[in-house]
């Protein structure tokens, strides 16, 4: 398997596998999440790619694309509450649904892992919702541990 950096003709693939996740998300919280338009996702991917301070790798098996992951380094200046702090997000990683339980995902993990030090990341997070316990049993596998809790007030019925 080779992990690549993504260029610009690997958008509609990527758009695609991000379709997926987006669904998931979407049927889940439909009042936080928009139905994935493919259309939409790979216009901004366009935008994304040429940021520096996002970075987006593909997973390629057979020249096809079965997987991506997408990062993006955020610097906090220090506050009198908080350090100076460069944090690599793992925003995004999708996997073909063929290609899920074949190593695809940790090896893109490892990426991630890998590009925190190469940017001098002082930490690797992401950030997973509750109803998608699959994706954090295998965050978990891979050692991202529990750091904080977002909690939200339900709305009024």
């Amino acid at each position: 398997m080779l992990v690549r950096a993504a260029e610009e003709v690997d958008v509609s693939a990527i758009a695609a596998l991000n379709a997926t996740v987006q669904q998931l998300h979407y049927e889940a919280r439909p009042d936080w999440f928009v139905a994935p338009d493919g259309e939409a996702i790979a216009s901004w991917l366009l935008t994304t790619l040429g940021r520096n301070d996002v970075f987006v790798f593909v997973a390629e098996e057979d020249r096809r694309i079965v997987g991506y992951a997408l990062a993006t380094l955020h610097r906090r200046a220090p506050t009198p509450f908080t350090r100076a702090m460069a944090i690599l997000e793992l925003d995004q990683i999708g996997v073909d649904e063929d290609a899920r339980r074949s190593g695809v995902g940790s090896v893109l993990i490892r990426r991630i892992a890998d590009l925190r030090s190469e940017v001098g990341a002082d930490l690797a997070t992401l950030t997973v919702w509750d109803f998608n316990e699959v994706a954090r049993a295998i965050f978990r596998a891979h050692g991202f541990v529990d750091a904080m809790h977002r909690l939200e007030l339900a709305p009024s019925t």
